[in-house]
C-alpha cells in the first residue's frame, strides 16, 4: 500500500488485519479517521514507513494482536488517543525515526505484554506521556527526544514494566 489519502473514513483509514500477511506501507496520508489512521493486527508481519497519520479519533497508528514488524519514519499528530499504539502480548515491534506530536494522550503507548524498541523517535508536546510502557511490557528506549510532554518524556508506569532506558 504506496502513496495512498485515507481521510474521513468511518471506522479505519489503512487496515492490515489478515494472519500471516507480510505488508509495506509506504508513503500513505491517513486523516480524520474515525477510528485510527492505520491499523495491523492478528499476526501480520508489516513495515509502516513515511506516513502522515493526523487528528485522527483514536490512535494514528496501532500495532496489535501479535502484529510483528517496524514503524519508522512516520508523523503521527494531533490524534485523539496516542500517535502509535502497541498492545497484546505477542505483539513486537521496533519503531525507530517517527514524529509524534501534539497527540491528546501519548505519543508512544506499550501496553498488555508487547516487546517493543523504541529508537530515534521525537515525542512533542503530547498531553500525557511522550513515551509510556505499561502492562508488564518490556522492550527499550534509546536515543529518543521527548519535550514538553505533560506528565514524563519516558517512563514506565507499573513494576512488571521492565524496559531499558538508554541515552534519552
Amino acid at each position: 500500500a504506496t502513496g495512498n489519502t485515507c481521510e474521513d473514513c468511518r471506522q479505519t483509514g489503512l487496515d492490515i488485519s489478515d494472519p500471516g500477511t507480510e505488508v509495506a506501507a509506504r508513503n500513505n496520508t491517513c486523516l480524520r479517521n474515525g477510528v485510527r489512521g492505520i491499523e495491523a493486527r492478528g499476526g501480520a508481519r508489516v513495515l509502516i514507513e513515511a506516513n502522515t497519520c493526523r487528528a485522527n479519533k483514536q490512535h494514528g497508528i496501532i500495532l496489535a494482536g501479535a502484529a510483528t514488524g517496524t514503524a519508522q519514519r512516520n508523523v503521527s499528530e494531533q490524534n485523539e488517543w496516542c500517535g502509535i499504539g502497541v498492545y497484546d502480548k505477542g505483539t513486537a515491534v521496533v519503531l525507530r525515526l517517527n514524529q509524534c506530536n501534539e497527540n491528546e494522550i501519548d505519543g508512544l503507548f506499550f501496553s498488555d505484554q508487547v516487546t517493543a524498541q523504541a529508537e530515534g523517535n521525537t515525542c512533542r508536546k503530547n498531553k500525557r506521556h511522550g513515551i509510556c510502557f505499561e502492562k508488564a511490557s518490556a522492550g527499550s528506549a534509546l536515543r529518543n527526544h521527548c519535550e514538553g510532554n505533560g506528565d514524563c518524556g519516558i517512563c514506565a508506569i507499573e513494576k512488571d514494566t521492565a524496559p531499558a532506558f538508554k541515552e534519552n
